[in-house]
């Protein structure tokens, strides 16, 4: 497999991804600018107008800060939650309540991918082996939007080669269920002929 490297453009918020001397759209890219944003999102936006933006950015950064946390508690090592907000600190617990109750065994975590035939790339959340069956797993931090389910099967369509029967699904943190987290399994072949219509 050829090299991938991450190149972000920071003035329109737009990422690609090198492989060889091509430069591909990261899927997030891909699905930002061709959805229309939800009517929660927009109401907010047009509510808050640049307050809104900083707001936005900082919810991006607070799920950034749950994946490297997330990583740090699969090696084993503890996380200091006094510097944790308390979003942060909720969507860590549902991860933990979902891990004690499920007990995955991590395979794969945060490799980029990319299809040549579909020119895009990405970088997957996680793969993890649940009892009997593989799982590419999306984990997220905010509200469910369609995407996600669009984002995750444009992942697992470029490494279904590598595990038989391997299934997708999307482990919201944070949530207001009883555990902290809602499992959803989706349907990736389906969904991933409507990412090709974007």
């Amino acid at each position: 497999m050829q090299d991938i490297k991450t190149i972000e453009i920071e003035e329109n918020g737009m990422r690609f991804y090198q492989v060889g001397k091509k430069f591909l759209p990261s899927v997030t890219t891909i699905l930002d600018n061709t959805l229309p944003p939800s009517d929660h999102l927009r109401n907010f936006w047009m509510q808050n107008g640049y307050i809104g933006q900083t707001v936005f950015k900082r919810a991006g950064e607070e799920g950034t800060q749950i994946h490297k946390d997330i990583a740090i508690l699969e090696a084993g090592e503890g996380i200091v939650s006094c510097f944790r907000n308390s979003k942060e600190k909720k969507c860590l617990n549902g991860f933990i309540n979902w891990h004690h109750a499920v007990k995955p065994e991590l395979k794969r975590s945060e490799n980029a991918v990319f299809s040549k035939k579909h020119k895009y790339a990405g970088r997957f959340d996680r793969v993890y082996q649940i009892g009997e069956d593989s799982f590419l797993i999306d984990l997220k931090s905010g509200s469910k939007k369609d995407a996600d389910h669009y984002q995750v099967a444009a992942y697992w369509n470029c490494i279904k080669q590598d595990y038989p029967n391997l299934k997708t699904a999307l482990l919201y943190l944070g949530t207001s269920s009883k555990q902290g987290y809602t499992w959803t399994e989706t349907e990736p072949e389906e969904d991933f002929r409507v990412f090709l219509t974007l």
